[in-house]
Parts: structure tokens; C-alpha cells; sequence
């Protein structure tokens, strides 16, 4: 019998739109012994399982699947952070300030001291 988490990730793999051939050689580069992810993917292919059926993850279960694609590894959709932009540039600034006051510090501690 094959083992169950191979046949589950190759049924997951299928469902999120992978072929059958490169979900086995995905587990097979992995490390994993290659009889049993021929074997799994054998009882896959002729219908026969005798694991339960994996849950269905978190997007396809609150997504209506019609009207969006679920998210794949190869596809990662781009988040634009505008307003962290613009909290770097502040904090690059302050930071160059700052190395610019602990540098005038070092090089004028002698007049420091003495205006005290």
C-alpha cells in the first residue's frame, strides 16, 4: 500500500490544477521513494484510494473558485505598499540625521563640554 501523505499531496496537487506526471516528479525530486510515488499515483489514476478525502483548504472552501483562481506557486499575486514607502524614506532620513549628530558629537566633544 502506498504511503497516505504521498497519495494525499498528489491528490492535492491534482486539484489545484497539476499534472499527475509532474506532481510525481515534484515528490520525487523531493526525496521521496520513487516505487511508492509510482505506486500512489498509480492508485490515483485508477480511482482507487483508501485514504479519506483531504480537506479542502482554506481557498477553495471562502472563495467562490468561478469567479477567482486559486493562488498557485508559481503565480503569487504583488501587494503595492504605497504608504510603506513613504515610512522607509522618513526612517532613512531620521537614521542619517541622527549618524550625522553622533558624528559632530565625537569630532566637537571638546567645545560640547566646555559651552557647559
Amino acid at each position: 500500500m502506498a504511503n497516505e501523505e504521498i497519495v494525499s499531496g498528489l491528490k492535492n496537487a491534482i486539484e489545484r490544477g497539476f499534472s499527475l506526471d509532474s506532481a510525481v516528479r515534484s515528490f520525487i525530486n523531493a526525496g521521496y521513494n520513487p516505487s511508492e510515488v509510482q505506486q500512489a499515483a498509480s492508485m490515483i489514476s485508477s480511482g482507487v484510494s483508501t485514504i479519506m478525502p483531504i480537506q479542502q483548504d482554506y481557498y477553495e472552501t471562502n472563495i467562490d473558485s468561478k469567479s477567482q483562481t486559486p493562488p498557485s506557486p508559481i503565480y503569487q499575486p504583488r501587494v503595492k505598499n504605497k504608504g510603506r514607502t513613504w515610512v522607509v524614506v522618513l526612517l532613512s532620513v531620521i537614521l542619517i540625521l541622527l549618524l550625522i549628530g553622533l558624528a559632530a558629537i565625537i569630532f566637537f566633544k571638546d567645545k560640547i563640554i566646555s559651552f557647559f
